[in-house]
């Protein structure tokens, strides 16, 4: 296993965790995570969504793969929780590494503009903790 691997292996538990703010080390100062290609966060803002997305969902993570020890995928699932189980965003998630430090994640949604609008509204209104 190559040390990106462990890197990102590494990373990914840390945000699964809800410890991404002790993170930052592992990240450029020129990081940026990047939403259905629309929405642009810095560091400091993705803590902040990593941590309100954790409070208010299930997240399932699937394999991690890479074909150049660069690029990194995953596929995830993240779920409401009751009343709203059925409602769902799914898609994947690429992290990009150079010089050992964390440069950008693309996280896309296989849902629609509009099944994600609403999987965002409910997940704003949610005043849930899954534990």
């Amino acid at each position: 296993m190559s040390d990106n691997m462990k890197l990102i292996q590494y990373f990914v538990k840390g945000c699964i965790s809800n410890e991404t703010e002790k993170l930052g080390n592992l990240v450029s100062p020129k990081f940026v995570y990047v939403l259905n290609l629309d929405e642009y966060f810095d560091w400091e803002e993705f803590v902040v969504r990593n941590r309100t997305l954790h409070h208010t969902t299930n997240i399932v993570i699937h394999e991690i793969s890479s074909e150049d020890d660069v690029h990194f995928h995953y596929d995830f699932d993240i779920s409401l929780p009751e009343p709203n189980l059925e409602i769902a965003a799914r898609g994947f998630i690429q992290i990009i590494v150079k010089g050992g430090l964390i440069t950008r994640i693309d996280a896309h949604t296989n849902n629609t503009e509009e099944e994600f609008k609403t999987f965002q509204e409910l997940r704003e209104k949610s005043s849930t903790i899954l534990l």
